[in-house]
């Protein structure tokens, strides 16, 4: 995780002054529970050591300047009267408004590989809110949960995304050693500690850009949306997936059509392996869980429809390599990273070997990233300016 002294440092570097508040907020890879958090489901993600860092400050401007320093070494001019921007100012644009935040400096920093499927904008989001928060004296730090479905909120109107809230959730509420298994429903979660053995784990990255936003994933949500429609009209009130009696299942699938029975499927299978999971989970089962990685990605592929053929490719020729339990895509599809349960001793080697086999076949460099788990999210005040 990206250090305050180099938050301070950075700031001061750009601003010739020291922050007020700077907050900090955790990458996290999600272990199983893929595109049903939208449907009220268990989800189980981890966070990761690594994140986003935000430094900020009051200014004087009557307006914001951003300096997001992974991504552009120039600040950038953020006007509240204009049309919302793009990119990573958008955040700081829908922030404001929602906060009533100060205008501000604000530096960006962070250690956590964008474009891998470990929710990097929901970390900048997460830290963001929390350090514009922290500048305002007056306003109270909101609770977690509710700062998590602000934030939720924020990131779909900045990136035109149908985000859930498992991303920001896991930001938060995120502990060093353990998963959460989320009920996406009720918003709570409970502690599943990492029993993973001799394993790790291993995100492969496709470099496939993940264009969410205009590829399926709108479309996907808008699908579970239908499904979750049709469901609530059989007979039997529930409000979620997981309370969905599957002996009521012949007479909702009726009312679908074959793809949407094929989605139903996969929310209903998913859901399922979650839970096995976890079981797995608590006992230490490594290869368990490296064989419902695999079957989340065949769900994934043949049934959500979300994968393609960089992904197949990965989580297939992973599968075949020593040392390997079990490999998904990750992230939410269509491009992005492959998440595999390797024997931490074979890792680097494992690595190697994908990268070599991948690059063979399709001419891409596949970035490889061994994650291990982290804390939430946190703030602090910066230091006074002297």
């Amino acid at each position: 995780m990206i250090s305050w002294d180099e938050l301070v440092d950075g700031f001061r570097r750009v601003f010739e002054s020291a922050p007020e508040a700077m907050a900090r907020a955790p990458g996290r890879v999600n272990l199983i529970g893929e595109h049903i958090d939208y449907a009220g489901g268990y989800v189980l993600p981890v966070a990761i050591a690594r994140g986003v860092g935000v430094a900020a400050r009051r200014n004087s401007e009557n307006g914001f300047r951003l300096y997001p320093s992974d991504i552009s070494q120039s600040v950038i001019a953020v006007n509240l009267n204009a049309a919302k921007p793009e990119g990573c100012a958008a955040f700081v644009w829908v922030l404001t408004k929602k906060l009533n935040a100060s205008p501000a400096d604000i530096f960006v920093r962070g250690d956590l590989p964008i474009g891998m499927g470990l929710a990097s904008s929901a970390a900048y989001c997460v830290a963001l809110a929390m350090a514009l928060v922290e500048l305002n004296p007056d306003v109270a730090m909101p609770g977690k949960t509710e700062l998590a479905a602000l934030c939720a909120e924020a990131e779909r109107e900045a990136t035109g995304v149908a985000c859930g809230l498992m991303d920001l959730y896991a930001a938060l509420f995120g502990r060093r050693g353990f998963a959460l298994l989320l009920d996406c429903d009720k918003r709570t979660h409970r502690e599943v500690p990492l029993n993973l053995g001799d394993a790790c784990l291993l995100v492969v990255d496709s470099a496939v850009p993940r264009l969410l936003a205009e590829s399926g994933y709108n479309e996907r949500r808008r699908e579970v949306d239908e499904i979750m429609a049709a469901l609530r009209k059989c007979p039997g009130a529930f409000e979620s997936i997981r309370d969905f009696d599957g002996g009521r299942l012949e007479n909702a699938e009726a009312a679908l059509s074959p793809e949407l029975r094929k989605r139903l499927r996969h929310l209903l299978t998913e859901e399922k392996r979650v839970l096995d999971f976890v079981s797995a989970l608590e006992i230490g089962d490594v290869p368990a869980l490296g064989e419902l990685l695999l079957a989340s990605h065949k769900s994934l592929r043949d049934d959500f429809a979300v994968s393609c053929g960089e992904l197949d490719f990965l989580v297939e020729e992973l599968a075949n390599l020593l040392g390997v339990y079990g490999a998904r895509l990750v992230g939410g599809g269509f491009g992005g990273g492959v998440l595999a349960l390797v024997l931490r001793s074979v890792a680097e080697e494992v690595s190697r070997q994908i990268r070599e086999s991948y690059f063979e076949r399709f001419g891409l460099v596949a970035r490889t990233e061994v994650v291990e788990s982290g804390d939430g999210a946190e703030v602090q005040r910066g230091i006074p300016l002297v």
